[in-house]
């Protein structure tokens, strides 16, 4: 393990696995002040912008609104900080969007996350992997998807190899400065970005982390843009158990049906060694995997033996990249051409594993796809 990638780690980890602390705090500050009324009215206006993210300017104004008028009407200090912790969360959640950093991203790239694990990298048909109108497919989840944060989001090698043809001469330079992120957009699902202040601060910021909403998805394929997520999401974090090659995607074929109105590759990328990242508890199966409906992850783990939060150094997540799915363009495919695509996308993922198994050292490793 290297420094900077373990400093990786706490840029990012934290920030959204520990995202309950700060309103846990904010409620408990005016629980203890009495303050019930101001306490439920911030708590409505956070869920209210959560559903609808475009009420978040007027949702700062009124959660700042509540605040001033406990410090009008003489609350004690408890009630202000907590009113004013909520009020600067509706801000940083939804009231303000930060512009894109060059300089972090040069930061990000220098500290290098995936030097964090014992091996962490990018094999296989590399040389295939598109410049444009293509769906990287990351597979599976895990607890904190090391793969798709470590090899995709923050990797230097990944993004060189994907962006757009007028742009490389810009990444070679090591600049990657641009008004706007112009690569791969990784989407998330909007109740880990919005929720999360300190990690939604990270997402605006690296210009390239946006949420999995349909709007997002469609506004993204119809220019064009290359899309990066895991579509397993939450239930892969469910399903996780040490050791064991899980994927959910036996229903997920919406994407499959937005990538053949658009047109779009879709390529499939597997990280071998995601499993062995953390040990989680893995009863209760069937309740944790109904609770998973409301998207909300239901994953309890342990990590790393010095700090459990994060994943274990031995552990080596190679993500072995598959030879891409071209679809044709279809406006409007039937559900029988949608059947058709995702069977053939999930025989090019069960191709992608078998490829890559043994060179992970793992060649007796078997897919489950649920």
């Amino acid at each position: 393990m290297k420094p900077g990638g373990f400093l990786c780690m706490v840029l990012t980890i934290p920030g959204f696995v520990l995202c309950w602390v700060l309103p846990t705090i904010a409620s408990h500050l005016l629980h203890t002040s009495g303050q019930y009324t101001a306490l439920v009215a911030q708590a409505g206006i956070a869920t209210l912008c959560f559903a609808w993210p475009w009420l978040g300017v007027a949702g700062t104004v009124l959660a700042t609104a509540i605040t001033y008028g406990l410090h009008v009407g003489g609350a004690d200090h408890a009630a202000l900080v907590g009113s004013t912790i909520w009020a600067a969360m509706t801000l940083v959640n939804w009231g303000v969007r930060f512009p894109y950093s060059p300089s972090l991203t040069r930061l990000l790239f220098w500290l290098d996350m995936s030097s964090y694990f014992e091996t962490c990298e990018l094999r296989g048909d590399m040389d295939s992997m598109p410049r444009s109108r293509t769906l990287f497919m990351f597979h599976p989840h895990g607890v904190i998807t090391a793969g798709f944060s470590c090899n995709g989001i923050f990797s230097r090698e990944f993004h060189e190899r994907t962006l757009p043809a007028e742009c490389r001469a810009n990444a070679a330079s090591g600049s990657w400065s641009w008004p706007e992120w112009p690569g791969t957009v990784f989407l998330l699902t909007s109740g880990l970005r919005e929720p999360c202040h300190y990690f939604k601060v990270l997402c605006d910021l690296t210009g390239r982390m946006e949420s999995a909403t349909r709007a997002n998805m469609k506004s993204l394929m119809s220019a064009g843009r290359n899309v990066a997520l895991i579509p397993g999401g939450f239930e892969e974090a469910t399903l996780f158990e040490f050791g064991a090659h899980r994927v959910a995607m036996r229903r997920r074929k919406g994407v499959i049906k937005y990538a053949l109105q658009h047109g779009y590759a879709l390529q499939p990328i597997y990280t071998f060694g995601e499993s062995r990242t953390y040990t989680t508890y893995t009863g209760m199966k069937s309740l944790r995997l109904w609770v998973n409906r409301l998207q909300v992850p239901t994953c309890l783990f342990w990590g790393d033996w010095l700090v459990p939060l994060f994943p274990r150094r031995e552990a080596q997540c190679v993500s072995y990249v598959g030879a891409p799915l071209r679809l044709p363009r279809i406006e409007s495919p039937t559900p029988q051409q949608v059947e058709e695509w995702h069977a053939a996308y999930l025989a090019a993922l069960q191709k992608t594993f078998d490829e890559g198994k043994a060179g992970a050292g793992e060649a007796d490793a078997v897919l489950e796809v649920w």
